[in-house]
Formats: C-alpha cells, sequence, structure tokens
C-alpha cells in the first residue's frame, strides 16, 4: 500500500527531510570537534558545545552547510 503525498505536502517533506539531515550533519560535526573543545574547556557540556554549532550565521540560511569551527 502506498500513500499520495499532494504538492504542498510533498514540498513540506522535502523541506523537513532538509531540516533533519542539516540537523544530523550539525551533530555529527559536534561529535567530531567536542573533544578538543572540551579540552580546552572542560566545563563545556556537548549540549552547549552542539547548541553553538546550530546557531544560524549571520546571512546564511539555517539549513545551509556550515563550515567547522575547531
Amino acid at each position: 500500500m502506498t500513500a499520495k503525498v499532494s504538492g504542498i505536502g510533498s514540498s513540506r517533506l522535502i523541506q523537513g527531510n532538509e531540516t533533519v539531515r542539516a540537523e544530523m550533519q550539525t551533530f555529527v560535526e559536534a561529535l567530531a570537534s567536542y573533544a578538543d573543545r572540551f579540552a580546552a574547556n572542560p566545563r563545556l557540556s556537548f549540549e552547549q558545545h552542539r547548541n553553538g554549532l546550530m546557531l544560524p550565521m549571520a546571512g546564511m540560511p539555517a539549513a545551509s552547510p556550515r563550515k567547522r569551527v575547531d
């Protein structure tokens, strides 16, 4: 059984998928860079570090890939 997706619903689904992919990419980036940041600042929680990576950069759409900052 397959479900039909309307034109409006499919565009929302695609936007949702892009949002999830961007969040997953940010999480992976946070995992890769947290050890170095923790070594420099042991009081920094993983959640704080990840949230810092998730802040949208000025003039950049939220779903755009971000440069890794160590």
